[in-house]
């Protein structure tokens, strides 16, 4: 069942690994998100292929999405905006504004929509604005609201996860309930800082490592969460 108006349900379409078997697998990242009765895509992977594959096996159907968020510029995030070429011509996509993909996204006949500073793009749903990540890079995120939970999802953190988790805590406010994306390999010291923020869960995609599950299971096995394409969150 689709969530309800007042549900938030979160998708991973693709990732690195696969919980459910049939499922592509790509070095990549692409999560479907439903709230508050608006559908909308962050990140698009690598393979525009697996990404409407494993969207057709989960019955999501991509045509309906709203608009489009992009963490950053690289290729294992933008990739399947060509689908959307075909399936869904001006769409608007959000990106960081320094990330130089203005005329790669107005090529493919999609709506660019530069992001500097966080803003709110839906009711209770926010844009976390970019952060540099040194040699060109810049970097965004996507937070939710319910009630005074804040989910953040990620796509990188080339910035560093606990910088942008801070970030959107002091921007966005409420209290960290959900953390779920790729953390590029953290530090000791970054996953503290998210873990000093009590989230109910942690869930290390993609570009995360296998020391992130394994050192936030040792710190506190209550919050980490095992994710992958076809991992389904309701809240």
């Amino acid at each position: 069942m689709r969530s309800s108006m007042k549900n938030i349900r979160i998708t991973v379409l693709v990732d690195n690994n696969s919980l459910i078997k049939g499922l592509e697998k790509r070095w990549g990242l692409s999560i479907y998100v439903e709230a508050y009765g608006h559908r909308f895509l962050f990140d698009t992977d690598t393979d525009p292929q697996a990404l409407s594959k494993n969207a057709q096996l989960l019955n999501i159907d991509l045509s309906k999405t709203e608009f489009i968020i992009i963490s950053h510029s690289h290729g294992d995030h933008t990739g399947g905006l060509k689908l959307f070429s075909r399936i869904r011509r001006g769409i608007t996509v959000f990106f960081p504004a320094k990330s130089g993909l203005d005329q790669r996204i107005r090529e493919l006949g999609l709506i660019p929509a530069p992001v500097h500073e966080t803003r709110q793009v839906l009711d209770n749903v926010y844009i976390i604005g970019e952060l540099r990540a040194g040699f060109g890079l810049w970097e965004q995120a996507l937070g939710i609201k319910k009630d005074d939970k804040l989910i953040v999802i990620t796509g990188c953190c080339h910035p560093g996860v606990d910088n942008i988790v801070t970030k959107a805590l002091r921007e966005i406010g409420g209290e960290l309930f959900i953390v779920i994306g790729g953390f590029h390999s953290p530090s000791k010291q970054a996953l503290d800082n998210v873990l000093r923020y009590n989230p109910w869960k942690i869930y290390p995609l993609h570009c995360s490592g296998h020391f992130s599950i394994d050192y936030i299971r040792r710190k506190d096995s209550e919050r980490i969460g095992i994710g992958g394409a076809g991992l389904v969150i309701v809240i």
